[in-house]
């Protein structure tokens, strides 16, 4: 059963109930529903006798359900591109752009473009002046 087939049930079920006569408390409390949501049901029925769910309005979402697990396993590999990860995605599913799973990691996960900055070896002078100050100290103690 589709979770919008249940919506419509509990809709038609608290219109059937007004219509038999209870009251819209009674209802709302049985249904466990705001009373507001079942006046707001009870006008869209005697406006129009249709309880269906309407389309939301606006351009549809890029990024489906399987795009978003996608792009949100490839956090945990090493190092991904979002060019990488929009070219495994296009493969798997419907195509999308690395701007768009950019967008997607910044704004909705919360992900930030890291580059962790590289520290130079130590030279050999260094090094050598490390291994004096080991040798010297070598023998020290916790009282010293």
């Amino acid at each position: 059963m589709d979770v919008n087939e249940n919506k419509l049930q509990v809709r038609n079920r608290a219109i059937g109930m007004l219509l038999a006569g209870s009251t819209q408390n009674y209802v709302a409390n049985k249904l466990g529903k705001d009373i507001r949501t079942v006046r707001r049901w009870l006008a869209r029925y005697n406006s129009s006798k249709d309880l269906q769910h309407r389309k939301g309005a606006g351009r549809p979402k890029k990024l489906k359900r399987r795009s978003k697990i996608i792009i949100a396993k490839s956090l945990g590999k090493r190092h991904k591109s979002t060019r990488c990860i929009a070219k495994q995605n296009t493969r798997t599913c419907a195509p999308v752009s690395k701007d768009t799973i950019h967008r997607y990691l910044t704004k909705d996960l919360g992900v930030r473009p890291y580059k962790r900055p590289k520290q130079p070896k130590l030279s050999v002078k260094q090094r050598e002046n490390r291994l004096d100050f080991c040798l010297a100290k070598q023998n020290w103690t916790v009282a010293d």
